[in-house]
């Protein structure tokens, strides 16, 4: 039998930026659900989100990377993988060291997580749309 979530509640994070795209957060709750038991309102109490459990259903019916980013469960569930990340003692990704890295250079300090190919922006008539080596869809 599957154990519950784990309550990481008390796991402290260095920054509360986001550093998964929807699809990444989508991926996990998958994972999730083969490691733990849950219904989906555990898992939204979890997150600390005040939506209902049939938000995730929602959720994890969008598509393309930034399907699902306007959610209100979005941000929530992305800092609790980051917490669930902490509490199990997992290392930082490559991705997510080079975001950090990348964030620091930034006014905001903000990581970029890439474009939504589904949104339409105004460019210059040389520009080019491609990813990148982190697998980011951007502008040059």
């Amino acid at each position: 039998a599957r154990p519950p979530l784990p309550d990481v509640s008390a796991v402290e994070l260095d920054d509360e930026n986001v550093y998964l795209t929807p699809k990444e957060v989508r991926a996990a709750i998958t994972a999730l659900g083969k490691k733990y038991k849950f219904t989906h309102q555990q898992l939204v109490d979890a997150f600390g989100c005040t939506c209902a459990g049939n938000a995730v259903g929602r959720f994890m019916s969008k598509s393309g990377d930034f399907g699902g980013g306007e959610m209100d469960m979005y941000r929530p569930a992305a800092l609790f993988f980051e917490k669930l990340r902490v509490h199990e003692g997992k290392p930082k990704s490559k991705k997510r060291k080079a975001l950090e890295e990348e964030a620091q250079g930034r006014k905001d300090k903000k990581p970029f997580l890439g474009l939504d190919r589904n949104r339409k922006y105004w460019v210059m008539p040389d520009t080019v749309a491609m990813k990148d080596s982190l697998g980011r869809f951007r502008l040059w």
